[in-house]
């Protein structure tokens, strides 16, 4: 299929059913959507498609298949691998138009979100509850979960509470030969065979295309949330410091060593006292 006959065929699986999807063919469009923060390689996609359910995104990934037309998955497109990056005349695929959180549960403390759910939307929406999403980057503003979880990311707090691959209760999720998955289901405890899930965290679109996600969210700290800086005489004592602060390991959100300099932060409950009478 030429480029024309692509875009065409593109409009009527996005006109299909009660809320139309759109595809974008404008110059800024395909630039804006076919990078990511690499800005290496020039993007050249055919075409991006943003959709708004979930028959849409399988309609279009059996269609590329039976078309042999290269999909390329995008979130917030805050990576700096290049993975979001359509530079072969790919269609691109956006998630800004299923940007939905769906649902809540209070008692299993999960939040039933869109892939296209930004981040810092999802903290929000956790805050509001009383309660809290620990997984946080630089650009929580603009980083969707659909890519958080494509790339496993971990951020800036991965020390304390993981990478993104921990807090997903549930995942439903197109393949990559149109079928749909729908992947444990909100449950806590569940052996009844293969966790499949995690052939889709981190794989960056290459098992298939994330819908819709469960995130655990986390009772609300409540602390004194601060920053603590001790220098050394050189790297050894700063390694001795760090080993003697064993007990902060459990409440801090982060370490960083540099320069002969430990800096710790994090929320502690209770542990103001040593900090005071180190």
């Amino acid at each position: 299929m030429n480029p024309e006959q692509i875009v065409a065929s593109l409009k009527a699986l996005m006109e299909a059913g009660q809320t139309p999807g759109k595809v974008l063919t404008d110059a800024a469009d395909l630039e804006n959507y076919g990078k990511d923060w690499t800005k290496i390689y020039p993007p050249k996609p055919v075409a991006i498609v943003l959709p708004k359910t979930t028959e849409q995104v399988q309609a279009l990934v059996r269609f590329a298949n039976e078309n042999q037309v290269a999909l390329v998955p995008s979130g917030g497109r805050t990576g700096l691998s290049a993975g979001a990056v359509a530079a072969n005349g790919e269609v691109v695929v956006a998630f800004d138009n299923m940007n939905q959180i769906l649902d809540f549960s209070a008692s299993d403390r999960t939040v039933k979100c869109q892939a296209g759910v930004v981040t810092e939307q999802l903290q929000t929406y956790a805050e509001d509850n009383g309660l809290y999403y620990p997984v946080d980057f630089a650009s929580a503003g603009s980083s969707q979960l659909g890519g958080n979880l494509s790339t496993n990311a971990g951020g800036i707090k991965v020390i304390r509470y993981g990478m993104s691959r921990d807090w997903v209760a549930g995942l439903k999720v197109v393949t990559g030969k149109g079928d749909i998955l729908d992947l444990n289901k909100d449950l806590a405890k569940n052996n009844t065979g293969y966790d499949l899930r995690h052939l889709f965290i981190g794989a960056e679109g290459h098992t298939g295309v994330q819908l819709l996600i469960i995130m655990t969210v986390i009772a609300g700290l409540i602390g004194i949330h601060m920053v603590m800086t001790i220098g050394g005489a050189d790297m050894p004592v700063v390694i001795a410091l760090f080993n003697s602060y064993s007990g902060l390991a459990a409440t801090a959100t982060g370490f960083v060593i540099n320069n002969d300099v430990l800096i710790i932060s994090g929320s502690l409950v209770g542990a103001s006292g040593i900090i005071l009478t180190r």
